[in-house]
């Protein structure tokens, strides 16, 4: 016993109950047990005494006698048993104090282990977190791959698109070239006409010199004095206007024979009008300036003629190439040339698109 007290010291810290604790509890079980025998008189206490008559004392004396043995040897098995029960739960409660001591253990482990269960779970949120955060960045490239990939499917319809025009404008345009390269051939072919024609016309031309300078002798020996003053009008740079100096003559004729066989009749006055015609026309001021500037007139309409082929020829492509009533009219050289560059401006943009 006395080992078993001090094992429970040791092992609990709560303080253990001795054999003498429970004296008191087991005089109060007897009293107990009396009352429930029937002798209620008789109580287990320091102060115990019978009130009782001496004939009844002596009666109860014999039968207290048989029943004291009896009932002692009761108690004492009850006590027996009872001291059994207390070392049995005492035992138990030396098993289930080391049994709270390796619970306390464990959940001190437990503890620790939850703590840092806690704590693993703390980073594990953190984790997550930032696992979402980047889950959601990742959706976020994904969309926007996916909205760069539907562009890029588009633009690779258009691209096919603009390779069938371009395969299209391609072959409209190599058919307007020989169309182009026909009417220019037949151009050129005219234009060589044009020429032939203007060699032909040449002796007319040489046949007009002799004429223009005929008639410059024919006015020289006419009004030698007219002649001199326009020559030096002509060569004289001066702002002041020179006239004719007037001078009254007076003209008589003979009537010698010689003079009417030298001369003969001439068309003075035609040819004269006809000079004053073309100096008008041609806005010179002498007769000298009327060849160089037929001349010139000859190589203008030599190249008027060339370009006005070329015009026509053009004109009649973009007429062509263009929509049905897009002009209502013969286009203008101005709207020819937008068309050109407009039409150049597209051909370039399509293939910087697709090269």
């Amino acid at each position: 016993m006395e080992r078993r007290k001090h094992l429970l010291k040791a092992k609990s810290k709560t303080p253990v109950r001795t054999y003498a604790d429970f004296i008191g509890e087991d005089s109060k079980d007897l009293n107990e047990d009396y009352s429930r025998i029937g002798n209620s008189s008789v109580k287990l206490t320091d102060g115990t005494s019978l009130n009782e008559s001496p004939e009844r004392k002596e009666i109860n004396q014999e039968t207290w006698g048989s029943s004291e043995a009896e009932t002692i040897a009761s108690l004492k098995n009850s006590l027996q048993s009872k001291q059994q029960n207390i070392e049995d739960l005492l035992v138990k409660h030396d098993e289930l104090n080391s049994t709270l001591i390796t619970y306390k253990a464990q959940n001190n482990s437990l503890h620790k282990e939850l703590n840092s269960c806690r704590e693993k779970y703390y980073q594990l949120d953190v984790e997550l977190y930032l696992l979402r955060e980047n889950l959601e960045n990742k959706e976020k490239e994904i969309s926007q791959l996916e909205h760069e990939l539907d562009m890029y499917k588009n633009t690779e319809k258009t691209q096919k698109q603009l390779k069938e025009e371009n395969a299209s404008l391609k072959e409209e345009i190599k058919n307007n070239k020989c169309i182009f390269e026909a009417k220019l051939k037949k151009s050129i072919q005219k234009n060589e006409e044009l020429i032939k024609i203007i060699n032909e016309n040449n002796d007319c031309i040489t046949s007009l010199k002799k004429k223009i300078a005929k008639f410059e002798q024919n006015e020289k020996l006419h009004d030698p004095d007219d002649f001199l003053i326009r020559k030096t009008a002509q060569s004289v740079d001066t702002k002041f206007k020179i006239e004719k100096l007037k001078i009254p003559r007076n003209y008589q004729s003979s009537l010698s024979p010689d003079r009417n066989l030298i001369l003969t009749e001439r068309t003075a006055k035609t040819e004269s009008s006809l000079m004053n015609d073309l100096k008008l026309l041609l806005s010179v001021e002498s007769p000298s300036k009327i060849m160089s500037s037929i001349l010139h007139l000859k190589e203008s309409h030599k190249n008027y003629k060339k370009y006005q082929n070329f015009y026509k020829q053009v004109s009649a492509l973009v007429q062509e190439c263009s929509p049905s009533g897009f002009f209502t009219s013969e286009p203008t050289p101005n709207q020819i040339w937008k068309w050109i560059t407009r039409l150049l401006e597209e051909y370039m943009h399509l293939k910087q698109t697709i090269y």
